[in-house]
């Protein structure tokens, strides 16, 4: 298993980072027992991947979608994954994936940046320009996105929404400050002449510790075959009066646990919203797009002062060793290719 996660790992950084086109792995005994079904999934991220689409909402198309149809408005997805325990000499890697069709916004272009190890606030939101990397960063992702989508759409964005993945409650108030005052600066200066947009910034978190149950357990109208309440409306009248400390939410039930207790999802948005949704979809971009970066960094034995035993792109490897000698500056990533940073590859 490790070779085949190394091997698609090594086609994904030499394809994106190289050659410049998107790439689709698959097993060989998948492929020769033919599969009508098998072949629609792999055929359908294909399409996705060289910037096609799969589904469109109705509501989209008709204009109908409340507070992103009725103006121009981008939806932004925002992650930050860090090296597993023991890779000392890996950085903090930041992905952000914005939205380029209007109304419809189903394609998602794709931004990484490696940063410091273990930092969560993403550093290259905005940047003038950075003399400890001697370059100008052309505004950092916020602008470059901005950029791509008043291309496409031939207008500017009115609207910017943006999903935060991966943030804990203790760093709710630092990323809020830092990344919301970046967006407003790449806003200025991408159009110093224009008012900052409306902004709605969205923490999207998972891991809490809370379970629910159902008051009764014999009533198999109100759970699953696991035993967990039911992903229905009528379970949110029973979680709304639930507080977590000083915040009054509401916790989602948004799919059925086919094995374990299901885990929900805090929410303060209205329930007509969350419902229909068991991830957010942007959010869940940047997490698959960073963990695409990874691959980005190869597996070098020695690099930049890390002494490195074992394998880097394994974490179920416990027999490797890492040795830092010394502190390290950030290791860059390869820079994707230029077509590919408007498609999701990363899908």
């Amino acid at each position: 298993m490790f070779f085949l996660f190394f091997f698609s790992g090594e086609v994904k950084r030499i394809c994106e980072t190289e050659l410049g086109i998107v790439s689709q792995c698959c097993l060989a005994r998948h492929v020769c027992w033919i599969n009508n079904q098998y072949m629609a999934n792999v055929v359908l991220k294909i399409n996705v991947k060289v910037g096609g689409r799969n589904t469109v909402l109705e509501d989209a198309l008709l204009r109908h979608m409340p507070l992103v149809s009725d103006k121009p408005t981008i939806i932004f997805g925002a992650d930050v994954t860090h090296p597993v325990s023991g890779e000392d000499c890996s950085p903090s890697i930041a992905a952000v994936v914005a939205s380029q069709d209007w109304p419809e916004v189903t394609k998602y272009a794709c931004l990484v940046s490696a940063q410091d190890r273990g930092k969560e606030i993403i550093q290259d939101l905005f940047i003038d320009e950075d003399p400890a990397r001697g370059k100008n960063s052309g505004g950092g992702m916020i602008m470059k996105h901005l950029t791509s989508f008043s291309e496409a759409n031939s207008r500017l964005p009115e609207r910017i929404i943006f999903f935060r993945d991966g943030v804990s409650e203790s760093q709710f108030r630092d990323v809020l400050e830092y990344e919301l005052r970046a967006i407003k600066k790449a806003w200025i200066a991408f159009q110093p002449n224009k008012h900052v947009p409306p902004i709605t910034f969205v923490v999207v978190q998972k891991r809490h510790h809370m379970k629910l149950f159902p008051c009764n357990h014999e009533d198999s109208s109100s759970v699953d075959r696991s035993g967990n309440i039911l992903p229905d409306i009528e379970s949110l009248s029973i979680v709304d009066l639930v507080s977590i400390r000083v915040q009054a939410g509401r916790l989602i039930i948004m799919f059925c646990g086919m094995r374990t207790n299901s885990r929900q999802t805090n929410s303060k948005l209205s329930p007509t919203t969350a419902v229909i949704h068991m991830q957010v979809a942007p959010a869940y971009y940047a997490h698959l797009a960073a963990f695409r970066a990874r691959f980005y960094l190869g597996c070098d034995s020695s690099r930049d002062g890390c002494l490195v035993t074992g394998s880097m792109m394994d974490p179920s490897d416990k027999g490797a060793q890492f040795t830092q000698a010394a502190p390290v500056p950030v290791r860059e990533l390869p820079a994707l290719k230029e077509n590919l940073t408007k498609v999701m590859f990363y899908c």
